[in-house]
């Protein structure tokens, strides 16, 4: 039976500058409402995660040495930017729904995989 983790994160490098200057990063309630703890933690993690999140090849071999098939990826929550108008939202979610597709379709081509992402994620998002 495969094992499948239902809660991993990404991150997309290209939403940052988006909204850079739109908005104030500690009234999202994701920075907000953190406890000081929280906030020692959530600084040493950004120095380990992006790594993980960002290269195709480091996730494989974190879900090899956990024994995990298959991973549901969504973005981190600071990349969650509820404040955003629709259409800031949509034009957000179409760049990291972009990069979550690049990231797969650079791990098939990886492994010669024979299936096209192209055709795996066609019709889905926001149109």
């Amino acid at each position: 039976m495969p094992i499948i983790d239902m809660h991993t994160h990404t991150v997309s490098k290209r939403v940052e500058p988006v909204v850079t200057g739109q908005y104030d990063p500690m009234e999202d309630p994701y920075r907000r409402d953190m406890s000081r703890e929280s906030r020692t933690t959530d600084a040493e993690q950004g120095k380990l995660l992006p790594r993980l999140m960002l290269d195709v090849a480091v996730r494989r071999e974190a879900m090899q040495r956990m024994g995990v098939d298959f991973q549901v990826i969504a973005p981190a929550p600071a990349q969650q930017h509820y404040w955003a108008g629709e259409e800031l939202q949509v034009a957000l979610s179409r760049i990291k729904n972009e990069d979550v597709t690049d990231d797969q379709a650079r791990e098939k081509i990886a492994r010669s995989e024979p299936e096209s992402c192209e055709s795996a994620w066609s019709g889905t998002g926001v149109d």
